[in-house]
């Protein structure tokens, strides 16, 4: 049994021992957790339970419990009884805007983006003056790659709402999807001055600035985000910014906070690989990282090069050609995997087999015995 279920079992339980006045507490007490921002989804779908299973709400009453249930399954990603609540609720309340919005979040959920712009045109037509039918569809414009239509809509909403936060928000994310990094960094002002504690703003203000080239502008304001907001991505980014800065020793320190805030992220195990591996001090460690990405994705050309990386700095040079033999098999243009292969070779001896791999490598790309040479491997 669910832990839903439990829960409304429970609530029925209680119920029959309850006075009449005591009933209408507990029924009010219901209602109102449904639908309460913040709450456990769990919670909320077995007060809507409890309430709906009383048959005393009728009418667009009943469609909010309905839309609010909805709201708790998708919280779960449980798409398929959400939208199944939002259509009850939208046969309930066909006139009812939230409906719609609430349904066309779940069919953008499940990726099928048209019938989630149907779904927020109809509510944007029965209720113009509310800016979440516009950015719900402007959302799903940018599912659909039309940054410039997602513009579009989300300008609409701030005409409605000219303080609508979001708006702001993800309209400076279209901007930065179009590399039009000054309209993104004013959008996000916009969001900041509005709302100062909104961490996201922070973050993808940081990362326009990065992508600008201000890169100290960029780290403060991922900092700042952290500072709101202790997630994965924030300390992604601004590890990224601390790579152009070339501290490697910061990155990875960022790169291992965000391991402990989102384990399963592949890509994460494997920058962290490599920034360690760069460093230089704990590679047994970075080859855990290495090991931890390829558990989580096995056969990726990347990881396996930065693993071969590890190998060339330990010493360990059968095992680092093995690793670049497997990347290369997967990506035969992976510059990096050709020349480490080649000063391996060059280390073992066989200098027509590395000149060959460093050679190939240098016309994928020109720099690139600098790189090494700057990551602590210059040519033998």
């Amino acid at each position: 049994m669910s832990a839903a279920r439990i829960m409304a079992a429970a609530f029925a339980a209680a119920i029959v021992f309850m006075s009449a006045s005591d009933v209408r507490a507990q029924h009010t007490e219901n209602y109102n957790l449904c639908g309460k921002p913040g709450a456990a989804a769990d919670e909320r779908i077995a007060a809507c339970n409890a309430v709906i299973a009383s048959g005393r709400e009728t009418g667009k009453r009943l469609a909010y419990l309905y839309g609010s249930r909805g709201a708790a399954y998708r919280d779960k990603d449980d798409l398929d009884r959400a939208i199944r609540d939002y259509d009850e609720a939208v046969r309930l309340d066909p006139n009812g805007a939230d409906s719609y919005l609430l349904r066309g979040h779940g069919h953008r959920g499940r990726g099928d983006v048209d019938r989630a712009i149907a779904d927020y045109s109809t509510s944007v037509k029965l209720a113009p003056k509310q800016p979440q039918g516009y950015v719900g569809r402007g959302n799903a414009y940018a599912d659909k790659g039309d940054l410039d239509r997602a513009i579009v809509e989300y300008t609409a909403a701030l005409k409605v709402d000219p303080k609508y936060v979001l708006a702001y928000n993800n309209r400076g994310n279209r901007h930065y999807d179009k590399k039009d990094y000054d309209r993104a960094i004013a959008d996000y002002s916009e969001a900041i001055r509005l709302n100062p504690g909104y961490a996201d703003a922070f973050g993808s203000r940081g990362k326009s600035y990065v992508a600008k080239g201000d890169i100290d502008r960029g780290i403060a304001d991922l900092t700042d985000a952290i500072r709101r907001q202790s997630v994965a991505r924030y300390f992604i980014d601004r590890a990224g910014a601390y790579e152009r800065k070339r501290d490697y020793d910061r990155a990875a320190a960022d790169l291992s906070e965000a391991t402990k805030l989102e384990r399963g992220n592949a890509d994460t195990w494997n920058a962290l690989c490599w920034d360690r591996a760069i460093v230089g001090r704990e590679l047994q460690q970075a080859l855990s990282d290495c090991d931890e990405s390829l558990r989580l994705r096995a056969g990726d050309a990347s990881t396996l090069d930065s693993r071969g990386f590890v190998y060339l700095k330990l010493g360990r040079l059968d095992d680092a050609v093995a690793d670049f033999d497997a990347a290369l098999k997967l990506s035969p243009k992976l510059a990096g995997s050709l020349y480490a292969r080649g000063v391996v070779k060059l280390k073992q001896g066989s200098a027509a087999a590395g000149n060959a791999d460093i050679a190939a490598a240098k016309l994928l790309q020109a720099d690139i015995a600098e790189d090494y040479a700057r990551f602590g491997v210059p040519v033998p």
